[in-house]
């Protein structure tokens, strides 16, 4: 697979000059009910932009789907039509179109909260991640370091009750921690290496953290996160952990690296 792989999240489309139609439903069976909707939609000469599934944990349940279409030459009479074909499929529960008025604009309109893993979650765009973290610097100096620290180790201590309600066991914690910061954006790869039975090295491959800081001069630059390790670990492991941050992008090398140990 490589590196530079990456997924724009479907929640946002920008088409300049194109009018953008989010179709929402709930539909039962989604297997054969999305085969059915699809060719429905195609029926009508309308181009699909993105779909979005609800995750489907059993089959005789409705799930939620949210479709993007291309309606830029789509009249009014038409979307009228698609949604009537739709409500008197079997398949499905319910269904609303949605425009956001904007020209080139769409959103996913159709559901109202972000959840992730159960629980519930939320988006930080560039310019938040800029403003939470590159801002602190600019503003306070060197004594960011210590206030996204003690940050971090807040987000970490709540992290593992989770990790321990869904993983239970430290391997499979450990494993899908790797997993999960490169699935929610933190970054592209994490690899712990055990070393002995208490102390292990993480490596982080594109943290956002140290990418958003780059050209601050500031040497390493892996505090927050070097707090959520720190926090997540000595929950972890049931005694004081602390993470020392051996090699960082921004201090002229290929990746960043922790050493978790014990203090």
């Amino acid at each position: 697979m490589s590196e530079e792989n990456s997924l724009e999240l479907p929640l946002i489309l920008l088409r300049p000059g194109h009018r953008i139609i989010n179709l929402g439903m709930k539909l039962k069976k989604i297997s054969d009910a999305l085969s059915v909707v699809l060719k429905i939609i195609a029926s009508m000469n309308l181009k699909v932009l993105s779909i979005i599934t609800g995750n489907v944990t059993d089959e005789s349940q409705p799930s939620t789907v949210s479709i993007f279409l291309d309606g830029t030459e789509v009249k009014d009479e038409m979307l009228e039509s698609l949604k009537e074909f739709l409500k008197n499929d079997p398949f499905v529960m319910y269904v609303e179109v949605n425009e956001t008025g904007i020209e080139g604009f769409g959103a996913e309109m159709f559901h109202q909260r972000l959840i992730l893993l159960g629980q519930r979650a939320m988006v930080l765009t560039h310019h938040a991640i800029v403003g939470l973290i590159r801002g602190l610097y600019e503003r306070f100096g060197e004594e960011a370091f210590a206030l996204l620290f003690m940050q971090g180790i807040g987000v970490g201590k709540e992290a593992i009750k989770r990790y321990r309600e869904l993983f239970g066991k430290k391997e499979l914690i450990l494993r899908a921690h790797e997993i999960l910061l490169s699935v929610m954006g933190y970054t592209k790869r994490a690899k712990f290496t055990m070393i002995s039975e208490e102390k292990f090295t993480l490596l982080l491959d594109g943290l956002i953290e140290c990418e958003t800081l780059k050209g601050l001069k500031m040497r390493k630059t892996c505090h927050w996160y070097r707090g959520i390790i720190t926090g997540f670990f000595s929950e972890l492991m049931q005694k004081e952990y602390k993470a020392e941050e051996v090699s960082c992008i921004n201090n002229g090398d290929k990746e960043c690296i922790l050493l978790l140990q014990p203090k």
